[in-house]
């Protein structure tokens, strides 16, 4: 679910960066890196890295490029520079940014794993209505990591997840309803 969300989301963040002749190159190269094809992958850096660092566009479209980009890292298991390109992102206001460092650092991926970074960054992402942002903000107040244990707030955090239309989130949200 959350990769369908992502790509529709790019879909529309697309027409902000490329031209109509570029989409179709781009959409195959991001499916073709989500599929774990080292080169799209690559192709996928160098067509969206110079977007991200671009002054000329706006902080919204340089966010996304700045995402696409530490996708790609990601995919190809470079997670030091996909941490520094979702750090770039969420910087630019980029909920996706924001909410994939917090899982970055919630499990460590080329960065210190630090929960109190994790539940900092998924906030951010939460707060701009990130809905994978607002379950890890859910789950950590669950279980008290980085944050003080406070099941209230988890019900609130997977509630908005829910909301947002994530299904993890729901599921969470009715299992903590039922006890």
């Amino acid at each position: 679910m959350k990769k369908i969300v992502f790509i529709l989301f790019l879909l529309c963040g697309v027409n902000l960066l490329w031209a109509n002749d570029s989409r179709d190159k781009f959409m195959q190269d991001y499916n073709a890196c989500i599929n774990k094809d080292e080169q799209a992958c690559k192709r996928l850096i160098s067509l969206a890295e110079p977007k991200c660092n671009d002054k000329s566009l706006s902080k919204e479209a340089r966010g996304l490029a700045c995402s696409v980009v530490a996708v790609g890292y990601s995919n190809n298991k470079e997670y030091h520079e996909a941490a520094s390109f979702h750090q770039k992102a969420c910087d630019l206001g980029d909920k996706s940014g924001c909410a994939k460092l917090g899982y970055f650092y919630h499990n460590g991926l080329g960065v210190r794993q630090s929960f109190q970074k994790a539940a900092s960054f998924s906030q951010k992402g939460c707060d701009l209505n990130d809905a994978v942002g607002c379950a890890m903000l859910g789950g950590l107040y669950e279980i008290g990591k980085g944050v003080k244990q406070n099941k209230a707030k988890a019900k609130e955090y997977y509630g908005k997840s829910c909301d947002l239309g994530h299904q993890p989130g729901c599921d969470n949200y009715k299992r903590l309803n039922s006890k």
